[in-house]
C-alpha cells in the first residue's frame, strides 16, 4: 500500500532527480577534465578529476538510493519509473527530469569509455617500452637475402 499520495511522489522526486542532475553533470565536467589530464598526462590533474569523480559517484549512488526509496513508498517497484510517473506526473516534468539524467548517464558513460581508452592505449604503449628494454620483443617477421630468417637477434638495450 501507497505511503504517499501522487503530489507527494512527484515533489519528492522531482527534487531527488534535479540534485541527481546536477551531479551527473558535475560527474561528466569530471571524466571531460579526466580526458584532458590523460591527454596531457598530468597526473596532478588526473588525481584531483579521479577524486572529484569518486566523490560525484557516491553522492549519486545516495540520490539514486533515495529515488528508489520514494518509488516503493509510493507502492511501486524501484525500477518502475514508467508506471510511478504515469501515477503521479501529470505535468510531465519528473519525466522530463528522468530523460535529461537518462542522457547525461549516457554521455558519461561515453566519456568513461573513451578514458578507458585512452589508460588501456597509454598501458600498451608503456609495455611496448618496457619489452623494449627488456629485450622482450619478438624479432619482426623479416628475412635475409638468401631467406633464411632474420639477421638481427634480440638483445635487450642493457646488453646491446
Amino acid at each position: 500500500m501507497s505511503t504517499l499520495n501522487p503530489q507527494e511522489t512527484q515533489g519528492r522526486l522531482i527534487e531527488v532527480l534535479g540534485q541527481c542532475v546536477t551531479q551527473a553533470l558535475g560527474l561528466k565536467e569530471c571524466l571531460e577534465e579526466e580526458k584532458k589530464a590523460l591527454e596531457a598526462q598530468d597526473l596532478d590533474a588526473l588525481d584531483l578529476a579521479v577524486t572529484s569523480k569518486g566523490v560525484c559517484l557516491a553522492e549519486l549512488q545516495t540520490l539514486e538510493q533515495d529515488r528508489a526509496g520514494i518509488c516503493t513508498d509510493a507502492g511501486f517497484g524501484p525500477s518502475d519509473m514508467a508506471a510511478v510517473t504515469d501515477w503521479c506526473d501529470t505535468d510531465a516534468v519528473v519525466e522530463n527530469c528522468w530523460n535529461h539524467l537518462i542522457e547525461l548517464a549516457s554521455d558519461c558513460h561515453s566519456l568513461n569509455l573513451t578514458n578507458g581508452n585512452i589508460i588501456r592505449m597509454r598501458q600498451a604503449q608503456m609495455d611496448n617500452r618496457l619489452a623494449v628494454l627488456r629485450g622482450d620483443l619478438e624479432a619482426p617477421a623479416t628475412y635475409q637475402r638468401s631467406g633464411s630468417g632474420s639477421a638481427h637477434a634480440n638483445r635487450s638495450l642493457a646488453e646491446a
